[in-house]
């Protein structure tokens, strides 16, 4: 965001968000007029300066909406309201609270789901979006009434998945049956993959 050098903003670990007050793409594109959108996981803004340049801000990540509990997690929306219910995306998202403690593997946790697939993160981010670039079109990010004076607009789109704990549809399960999937010698059964035997598939790390 910023094209610089981690050690020149201070953000040298995947923990450490953008510090405040750095110049960064976001901010110039502010400046310069655009419409801005965040839809996805935020891995990146948690300083209120940042999180204003945002017309529209929607977050989601790898375990579904934020709940304030993970740093760089900001719960609630700006500009725009889900266009899945909130109650259905995090019904949807609920059994992978519990999965990372669950004892299927060292390395990770996995599901098989028969949720509704549109109630997912990847699901709910590509109709947040669409919904973005309709509005967008529709001119309701715009300042002036005059179509032909529409700014342009910078939208980051950031889907989480794949990320453990792993939770795929059924139908995608089911293209891959145990006895299609050959692993190799030298992959270890316990530190490098799960089998889940009821379902008969591999989940490779």
């Amino acid at each position: 965001m910023t094209g610089r050098y981690p050690h020149s903003t201070g953000c040298r670990r995947n923990e450490t968000l953008m510090p405040e007050n750095q110049q960064h793409a976001f901010r110039i594109w502010k400046e310069n007029g655009f419409v801005t959108g965040l839809i996805g996981k935020n891995h990146c803004f948690i300083e209120p300066s940042d999180l204003k340049l945002f017309d529209a801000r929607c977050e989601i990540s790898h375990g579904g909406l934020p709940q304030g509990t993970y740093k760089g997690e900001n719960v609630g929306n700006t500009g725009m309201e889900w266009v899945v219910s909130e109650k259905d995306i995090n019904t949807a998202h609920e059994d992978r609270a519990t999965l990372r403690s669950n004892a299927q593997s060292p390395r990770i946790a996995y599901k098989v789901s028969d949720r509704p697939e549109e109630h997912f993160g990847t699901s709910v981010i590509t109709s947040q979006t669409e919904e973005f670039l309709d509005r967008y079109v529709d001119g309701m990010f715009s300042q002036s009434s005059d179509e032909s004076e529409h700014s342009p607009f910078a939208l980051l789109v950031s889907f989480p998945d794949p990320h453990e704990p792993f939770e795929a549809p059924r139908r995608y399960v089911d293209m891959f049956p145990r006895k299609m999937l050959k692993c190799h010698l030298n992959v270890r059964m316990n530190t490098q993959m799960a089998l889940l035997q009821s379902e008969t598939v591999f989940w490779l790390a």
